[in-house]
């Protein structure tokens, strides 16, 4: 036999400690065990070998068996023995969960998106859960899906085996509408061991950037499909798009196309956005987030987890909440913060996760440098908006319309211009009619086929603009030369007016005002530039020795500018319905002015008991109201447009009375049977609306006096002050009260007198005849008139 060498043998087997030693010494100088719960050493690299290197190596070596080699940078360094972990990949069926959920919450929200309005045949397909699946959730999940699949082969590169990312299902609530919260992976990325600093930050900023990537080609696809209207039937979810995105879609549709088509955006735009949402928020430096290993992997792990840091992190997260608006009210942010706050205060300072190996090691300046640049792009490319989304409650708003301006000046072409404007999200129509024309020597017609009435449509945030032509018309003078037009458009009036193209012109009619006894004609003036200038009055046939321009004997009347209205005297008795034109000739310009509305309120008598509205009586009815209509007691505007008031309630027993201090307004009963009395305050304003006309409106003010009654052509009023006209010589009064009445006459003028008894008594509860003939020569008038219970017959005749 031949003779075997022998082995040497070690007196004792080794322990595990001494074990990982003795591996580990193959590759670095083992100085010294410094103990700990896992085993830790203190190494020396030899001459000329890189510690970084032999790291690896050493890693290498005792992967298979599951243990793994963490270097410190102290001095020596320190080598720390750690289990490698296993056995953390959950089985498929929890992903495939996942997916599936996913699946049918995003559909369900895709579907609650678009509740407000699709085009029709849908977007992709008819049925509305298809255009869901097809054009949200599949292009979401699909997207995930790819950067999960990115992201384990920018792992492997590196030697790192991570698992699949997969998506979290949501809610589709108002304030989180996405179907998902976010995605993740089992187990965590931070859970894993990673070889150096390189291999982590380039793991973890891949899948967020092809997610961002992904998302914007997706929006902007939805963009290009998403037609430029769509009919809505409520209020929709608007999309802000991300800063790139909504800068490109401004730049190439505009602001208004723009809005629009973030009202009813395509389900590929809205998934899109979605994406771009999810993949900023991971990429915030936020621990467990993939933001939060690439900010570790380029500061490392002693760097980031200092208090100095996570304060800085802190305050940057307190500066985000303000820029969007996450503390002013619930939105969007509000949980998005609450959970950024939570995470970077519980594990901001945790220095155990991630793992990773050989920190020191540090990160390539190419890959630092890169990955910088790609942080920053895809943090300013993909920034969200402040609202990322939004209810459009004022979807359906009205129409606004509005005029070039309220006054043009009369040329030989005038022209107004009225802006139509639709400030909703729903195209809507439109109708205008000009109800009240100019008139005189204007003549107004629209740029449509009926001359006073147009229609039409317009879309979504749209303005259009309606052309009124006036044309002059051949004329002598210039008869009330403001002229006011009223243009009726949907259920809005406008008004404007037109001016003549004069220094100075008058405004509006002659107005009758003072007393008939005392009466006064007025106009006011506008001047253009104050210029002096002259006024005189045009003939004026038989009434030209009654009327005075401003109280002179002059025929012409010097003005300086300053005058802001001209009137002229009349002779008493000569009331505003005596005259129907007056003309004159200012500034070398002749107008007819016709003779307008009095500012004097007429009268209506009444005892403080009350006026008695007495069934079948002709005197003694509702006489001028007997038409109908309603009473209002001081009415502010115009009278309503239909009768909302109800009748005043007869009472079983008693007397019926209706107070107009209490029941202010009211419909005109039928009175059959029982007396109906009407009380009101003195000095107050009672308001007749015939039928609700918007138009008719007569008002009175309300004196205590006799109760009479006039008749004027066959009908009986009650508003007896004022001008009266003798027919055959003979008026009749009808005295409804209980006491006579002496009837006081009164003469004027520089005329024969008129022939009349003085001694006239309108005798209680009967109808008295006056009898009074007017002299046949000059200009007669008369008119009755209340002084303090007294009843005053004013004669006058003025020789001309």
């Amino acid at each position: 036999m031949s003779e075997l060498e022998q082995l040497p043998v070690h007196a004792k087997a080794w322990n595990q400690r001494e074990l990982l030693a003795k591996i580990i010494s193959r590759h670095v100088h083992v100085i010294d065990d410094i103990g700990g719960f896992w085993p830790s050493y203190q190494v020396q690299e030899r001459d000329g070998d890189d510690i970084h290197q032999q790291l690896d190596e050493i890693n290498s070596h005792l992967e298979k068996l599951d243990w793994v080699v963490r270097l410190y940078p102290e001095e020596p360094w320190v080598m720390q023995v750690l289990p490698a972990p296993t056995r953390q990949f959950p089985k498929n069926h929890v992903a495939i969960v996942f997916w599936l959920l996913s699946l049918f919450t995003t559909a369900f929200a895709a579907e609650k998106w678009m509740a407000s309005g699709r085009p029709q045949g849908g977007w992709i397909f008819e049925h509305a859960t298809l255009d869901a699946l097809v054009g949200y959730s599949l292009p979401i999940l699909f997207t995930i899906m790819v950067a999960s699949f990115v992201q384990k082969h920018v792992a492997n590169r590196y030697g790192v085996r991570v698992p699949h990312l997969f998506p979290m299902f949501g809610p589709a609530v108002l304030w989180w509408p996405f179907g998902i919260i976010g995605f993740t992976s089992m187990p965590r990325s931070d859970a894993r061991v990673w070889p150096d600093r390189a291999s982590m930050g380039n793991t973890a900023v891949s899948a967020p950037l092809v997610i961002i990537l992904l998302g914007m080609a997706i929006a902007l696809l939805g963009l290009q499909l998403t037609p430029n209207y769509v009919a809505l039937s409520s209020a929709p979810l608007m999309l802000e798009l991300p800063l790139f995105l909504n800068l490109l879609g401004l730049y190439t549709e505009g602001d208004v196309e723009m809005m629009l088509k973030t009202a009813w955006a395509h389900p590929l735009t809205r998934a899109g956005s979605t994406l771009m949402f999810m993949g900023w928020i991971s990429l915030l430096p936020i621990p467990t987030f993939p933001g939060g290993r690439v900010i570790i992997s380029r500061m490392g792990i002693a760097e980031a987890r200092t208090g100095s840091t996570q304060i800085m992190l802190l305050m940057v997260m307190m500066l985000f909440a303000f820029l969007f608006g996450a503390f002013s009210g619930w939105s969007i942010w509000t949980p998005v913060v609450a959970v950024l706050f939570v995470l970077l205060i519980q594990r901001g300072s945790d220095p155990r996760l991630p793992v990773v190996l050989d920190d020191f090691k540090g990160m390539p300046e190419q890959d630092h440098r890169r990955i910088g640049w790609m942080l920053f792009v895809a943090f300013m490319f993909a920034l969200p908006a402040q609202i990322p989304f939004e209810v459009a409650d004022d979807w359906d708003q009205s129409l606004e319309f509005s005029l070039k301006s309220d006054d043009i000046v009369l040329g030989n072409v005038t022209v107004q211009y009225i802006y139509v404007n639709n400030p909703s999200l729903v195209t809507q129509t439109w109708n205008l009619e000009i109800f009240q024309p100019p008139g005189g020597s204007i003549d107004s017609h629209l740029d449509c086929s009926n001359d006073h009435q147009c229609s039409g449509e317009i879309l979504p945030q749209n303005e259009i603009t309606i052309r009124i032509d006036h044309d002059i018309m051949p004329f002598t003078s210039i008869t009330n030369p403001q002229k006011t037009v009223g243009i009726k458009i949907n259920d809005v009036i406008l008004n404007y007016t037109i001016s003549p193209d004069e220094e100075v012109f008058p405004i509006g009619d002659w107005v009758w005002q003072g007393s008939i006894s005392e009466p006064a004609y007025c106009v006011q003036l506008h001047w253009n530039e104050p210029i002096q200038t002259s006024i005189s009055l045009e003939s004026q046939g038989d009434l030209q020795d009654l009327i005075t321009l401003d109280g002179t004997p002059n025929d012409i009347l010097q003005l300086d500018g300053t005058e802001s209205e001209i009137c002229l005297s009349g002779k008493s008795g000569l009331g505003p319905d005596d005259v129907n034109q007056i003309g004159f000739n200012l500034n070398q310009t002749v107008y007819q002015m016709d003779i307008g509305k009095s500012n004097i309120i007429p009268k209506l008598i009444m005892p403080e008991t009350g006026i008695n509205i007495i069934p079948q009586s002709n005197q003694s009815g509702w006489n001028e109201w007997s038409t109908g209509g309603e009473l209002f007691l001081e009415l502010e505007g115009d009278c309503p447009t239909e009768q909302t008031t109800s009748v005043p309630l007869r009472p079983i027993e008693g007397d019926w009375i209706w107070d107009l201090a209490v029941k202010r307004s009211g419909r005109i009963p039928i009175v059959e049977q029982q007396i109906l009395t009407i009380l009101a305050p003195e000095h107050s304003v009672i308001t007749w609306c015939s039928a609700g006309d918007l138009m008719t409106r007569t008002d009175y003010l309300v004196s205590f006096g006799p109760s009479l009654s006039l008749l004027v052509a066959e009908d009986w009023k009650r508003a007896w002050e004022g001008q009266i006209t003798f027919e055959n010589s003979s008026i009749f009064i009808h005295n409804p009260g209980l006491n006579n009445l002496s009837l006081t006459i009164d003469q004027h003028g520089n005329g024969a007198d008129w022939n009349v008894s003085n001694e006239i008594v309108l005798l209680a509860g009967q109808t008295t005849e006056i009898i009074a003939v007017e002299p046949l020569s000059g200009q007669s008038f008369a008119w009755l008139v209340h002084d303090d219970w007294q009843v005053i017959l004013h004669l006058a005749n003025h020789e001309v």
